[in-house]
């Protein structure tokens, strides 16, 4: 008998084959079964829409529609059960935090940049990023943008948000409301 190269080798091959074997046949099975109840559910709502009367270019196209939102949830389904990451465990906030033009750059984005650093559901990997994102009609604008847990994500913002308002007012900086100056020209009659 011939000598199999290392990656043939049934002792290495076996718990591969078996763990990966179930897995594919899980998603197969999603993917199959999910496709089915995808048609059903679509032919059952089709058949609703034309009983309304609605036109045929209008009912195909919600056919369609949900037939690829149905496929779109199985496929992803059928994926994760692969054990392919469907979902992001981190996410990245983006704040936008104005200042008058008057205000010391410098010192608003030291302070703003403490803000996120000091709340403990802030990740310290990527670090937050703060910097001078656009001089604006009415502000000097500055990015926040640190990254969070997925499930931390609305609360850490809310909160970086208001930290961020109340140092900037605590040390005399200021956020500028929208504001535009109009001239009017009057031309003298005569």
């Amino acid at each position: 008998m011939r000598h199999l190269p290392a990656w043939l080798n049934p002792e290495v091959l076996g718990p591969i084959a078996l763990s990966w074997g179930g897995r594919i046949v899980a998603a197969v099975l999603i993917f199959v079964v999910g496709r089915w109840v995808s048609m059903a559910l679509t032919g059952w709502i089709t058949r609703a829409v034309t009983k309304a009367g609605v036109d045929e270019t209008l009912r195909r196209f919600f056919h369609n529609l949900i037939y690829m939102t149905f496929m779109v949830f199985v496929i992803l389904t059928a994926v994760s059960a692969l054990g392919v990451p469907t979902t992001k465990a981190t996410r990245r906030i983006d704040l936008v935090i104005g200042i008058a033009y008057e205000d010391d750059v410098a010192l608003a984005k030291s302070l703003i940049g403490e803000v996120p650093k000091a709340d403990d559901r802030v990740l310290s990997d990527p670090a937050p990023t703060v910097m001078l994102l656009e001089l604006g009609d009415s502000s000097v604008n500055i990015a926040v943008r640190p990254w969070v847990e997925s499930s931390d994500y609305w609360a850490v913002r809310a909160d970086v948000l208001e930290r961020c308002k109340g140092t900037i007012e605590e040390h005399g900086l200021s956020i500028p409301f929208p504001q535009r100056d109009v001239h009017i020209v009057s031309q003298a009659e005569g």
